[in-house]
């Protein structure tokens, strides 16, 4: 095998080297194009011949015989190479290349057919073996994989280390993740995986938004049998979830089992569902066990360790080996035991730790608890204590998570709004002289702190270091979800005719759950369930105890029948979320009646027009209009003064064309509004601003001339338009000095200069951009830039070069859709710092630079929708691997031939 490869790659050398010569260029014109067919074909057997070697060491003859004959193959190849270049320099001599030309153009034609013949047969020769690799894979390993156990032991966990480890992710040519949760909606599920399987555009995710489930599921299905994909379904809670989903994963014996899915489940029946009966499948079944009593320490260890960045003493050790003993070897517990241990700095400190939880310990009598089938386990004890061990404060913002649907990913900055609507967070006295310190900043500590707590999960951290994105663990979830029924603090419904999920009849109203307890807030899903009786207009409820109502995914007779008992009897809601409306609705002309209202939310909703009794909030803090379809706004937003957060849609318009913000002092966050010269020299008087998305239709020229007080505060810049002319963007993003992040796309005349841009930049993303002239000249001298992205169109040069001592902070790099890229240099002692590189759909760039093999700071590479020949070209055993060696992960998804 090994001479094999060898043969192979040193005519794939000797082609290389002969392309050099101008001289050769030009004698081969002719046969160019079967010599480089020749040379892919060649490429793609030795990518595949690595492989074969696993076949041959096991004695299969067909493989053998396939291998030998790629060698002849090489050894033909070569000879012709060899006498093409004899004959070369001996005409050289004899009369120069065009007399050669002449003389020799019939046996030219002649070897032409000679290599258009091997390059048939070479690539018959890498079909066969890729037949019997995938034959192969069929017989012998099986599609579905189920992981099972009870919550908290690390289901999730272990899955998301398979999904993310290279050894893995490299055996296969597409990825998706998918958590299922209690509640879930097959279509928005469906299209999830889709657009993670394809990699879609946004061209495509906007096409794949509007099918209908069956023919998302028919598109899953096509995919995972055309291609060899690695997905994960995560948290399936029931045998009737499965099936709803079985439509997309089922198995067709027509075709070979080349994907791979793995599911997780707290329930062992549902794992046996799975598998169909499969007795195969049922070999697959993969149940966790607890962690014995070392694992567990070790666990406890790191996690502290990670917590504290310090060594555990000796009490702190002897107390967690005490209470380890009663987290019944749970993951998950020993994670919340590692937080609360962590926030304990003296002995004292833990001494006083230790009478605590010999106290819980006997309250909640984790044997009996065990014994009865508590669905926590034998964890009250713990999960109590690290409740009552929160600052006051902490306590609801906790329980405030319950508003949010099972295993649901929570967008930071709108849970930090909510809490203060909610008036769970406010600024010290000692705060109030900090004139750069805001509620917005003192809700984020209270999220941080109760993720060191290891309460809260982080999902998805900023480039800026600032968490994004964060979840709640299921068990954590129903623990608060008891504390807040408990104390009245919150309910959350879901309205469903589904089996699997928790129902309430269409005779077993919303109002009946209001009326009796008096819920403070309450949450309903409306999912499948035709028009239900969700709130009394009885004169005799009262709902003055009402403070928060979150509906989602409510059809126009739903919402109708919501709105009057609403106005009338929800006086003092503080909070409003009507998120994910169906079809088009219109919203209420008398809203304005919810005078105490903070927050009011639509996003995602088919809402047309916003009446203008929205100009009486006037307590309103954020206003999320990021509707579905285009929004006709009243200009009445100037009147809302409490106002810190505008989203607006990307598609709207004003009733008097141009939108007022006069005197939205407190305004933060502005994005989706159209500004012209006139308008932007207004919004430069919102000095609070930190976050700022507009829409540009012309230049702004030498109209606008920043101050030293004007957004001072701005920490993120977005540019866009949609008229598709081209802009000067130097005017708008000079030197902002809190500035980490800008996003430019749309057309620019020219990149300012590196002395123009906020030397504070963290990440930079540019997309639209048309630039003509290689953008890295000017990137690579931003000091702090850490995350580059260059993203459709950004540039439309044909090199780019990363010159030594560039980008010197840089870490992740992105290049998306640079359709004329051919060729990208990094010189030596360039990107110094880069741990993440991803290509995507760069059609005509064939390779990755020579320089990067000096970039041993590279921990990740990403390719996706490239040729298959950059694949084979850049890959293990590909002649440009020397490139990327020693890259620990390298991932190629959908490469297309």
């Amino acid at each position: 095998m090994a001479d094999a490869i060898a043969s192979v790659s040193l005519v794939i050398e000797r082609i290389a080297e002969l392309f050099v010569e101008r001289a050769v260029v030009k004698l081969f014109s002719g046969i160019r194009s079967e010599i480089d067919g020749t040379m892919a074909e060649l490429e793609k057997l030795r990518y595949f011949l690595k492989d074969a070697d696993t076949y041959v060491r096991h004695g299969n003859v067909e493989v053998s015989n396939l291998v030998s004959k790629t060698k002849d193959m090489a050894f033909r190849v070569d000879d012709l190479l060899s006498r093409l270049t004899f004959d070369l320099a001996s005409k050289r001599e004899e009369g120069g290349i065009t007399y050669f030309l002449i003389r020799r153009l019939p046996w030219i034609l002649n070897e032409k057919f000679k290599l258009s013949k091997v390059r048939s047969e070479l690539d018959e020769i890498r079909t066969k073996i890729a037949s019997l690799r995938s034959r192969d894979s069929s017989s012998t390993s099986n599609r579905l994989v189920s992981i099972y156990g009870m919550g908290g032991i690390g289901k999730t966990t272990l899955a998301m280390k398979l999904y993310r480890d290279s050894r893995v992710r490299c055996h296969f040519d597409s990825l998706a993740w998918a958590t299922v949760s209690q509640d879930f909606q097959a279509r928005h599920l469906f299209a999830k995986i889709l657009i993670q399987l394809t990699s879609a555009t946004t061209d495509e995710r906007e096409k794949i938004s509007r099918m209908s489930p069956e023919k998302v599921a028919a598109d899953i299905s096509g995919v995972l049998k055309s291609r060899k994909c690695f997905l994960i379904l995560d948290d399936i809670w029931t045998r009737e979830a499965w099936d709803r989903l079985k439509p997309a994963f089922s198995k067709d014996q027509t075709h070979p089992n080349i994907s791979k899915i793995l599911i997780t489940t707290r329930s062992k029946n549902v794992a046996f569902h799975a598998a169909d009966g499969d007795d195969e499948e049922e070999d697959f079944l993969h149940g966790l066990q607890a962690l014995d009593k070392d694992e567990s320490f070790k666990l406890f260890q790191k996690k502290a360790w990670d917590l504290t960045n310090s060594k555990l003493n000796e009490t702190t050790t002897e107390l967690a080996n005490e209470m380890l003993e009663h987290c019944s070897g749970l993951p998950l517990a020993i994670s919340l035991l590692a937080g609360l241990l962590s926030t304990r700095r003296s002995i004292n400190e833990c001494k006083i730790l230790r009478e605590d939880f010999q106290t819980y310990l006997k309250r909640y009598n984790i044997h009996e608890e065990q014994q009865e089938g508590s669905k926590h386990l034998g964890l009250s004890w713990l999960l109590n204590l690290s409740y009552d061990d929160l600052p006051s404060y902490s306590k609801p913002c906790l329980l405030y998570f319950c508003l949010f649907p099972q295993g649901h990913e929570i967008d930071v900055s709108q849970l930090c709004q909510l809490w203060i609507a909610e008036g769970f967070v406010s600024l010290s006295p000692w705060q109030w002289g900090n004139s750069f310190e805001t509620m917005e900043d003192v809700a984020y500590g209270c999220l941080c702190e109760l993720v060191h707590r290891c309460i809260i999960q982080v999902e998805e951290w900023g480039s800026t270091g600032r968490i994004r994105t964060c979840r709640i663990h299921h068990l954590i979830r129903d623990f608060c979800m008891s504390k807040a029924s408990d104390e009245t603090f919150l309910q959350s419904i879901i309205l469903s005719n589904n089996r699997d999920m928790m129902n309430i009849s269409s005779s077993s109203t919303v109002k009946n759950v209001l009326q009796i307890n008096g819920f403070q807030r309450l949450a309903v899903n409306v999912n499948n369930l035709a028009n239900p009786m969700l709130i009394s207009d009885d004169k005799n409820h009262k709902y003055a105890h009402l403070r928060s109502l979150a509906f989602a995914n409510l059809s126009p007779i739903q919402l109708k029948q919501v709105w009057k008992p609403l106005l009338n009897k929800f006086h003092l809601l503080r909070v409003l979320k009507l998120e994910n409306l169906k079809r088009l609705v219109q919203l209420p002309k008398d809203i304005g009646k919810l005078k105490d209202l903070r927050f009011l939310s639509i996003k995602d909703s088919d809402v047309e027009q916003l009446p203008s009794s929205i100009g009486y909030l006037r307590y309103l803090q954020t206003l999320d209009l990021r509707t579905v379809s285009r929004l006709t706004l009243p200009n009445v937003i100037y009147k809302l003064k409490e106002l810190r957060h505008l989203y607006l849609p990307c598609r709207s318009s004003v009733t008097d064309k141009k939108l007022f913000l006069n005197g939205l002092n407190s305004l933060q966050t502005l994005t989706g509004i159209l500004v012209d010269c006139n308008h932007w020299n207004h919004l430069a008087r919102l000095t609070n601003l930190r976050r700022l998305e507009v829409y540009i239709n012309k230049n702004l020229g030498d109209c606008y001339h920043p101050t030293s007080s004007t957004f001072n505060r701005l920490e993120f810049l977005a540019v866009k338009n949609d008229s598709g002319s081209t802009i000067n963007i130097t005017p708008i993003i000079l030197r902002y000095p809190r500035t980490y992040e800008i996003h430019v796309g749309l057309p620019v005349e020219k990149l300012p200069q590196e002395d123009q841009i906020s030397p504070n930049l963290v990440k930079l993303t540019l997309a639209h951009t048309g630039l003509k002239y290689d953008p890295m000249a000017t990137l690579q001298k931003l000091p702090n830039l850490r995350t580059l992205h260059l993203d459709r169109d950004a540039f439309l040069g044909f090199e780019m070069v990363c010159s030594r001592g560039g980008f010197p902070r840089l870490e992740s790099l992105s290049l998306v859709e640079l359709f004329y890229l051919e060729e990208w240099q990094v010189e030596e002692g360039a990107l110094p710092s880069l741990c993440r590189l991803n290509i995507r759909c760069c059609k005509r760039l064939m390779t990755l630079p020579d320089g990067l093999k000096h970039v041993i700071t590279v921990k990740e590479i990403m390719v996706e929708r490239m040729p298959i020949e950059f694949k084979y070209r850049v890959g293990e055993g590909g002649v440009d691997f020397y490139k990327v060696k020693h890259v620990p992960s390298l991932v190629f998804l959908n490469t297309s031939k």
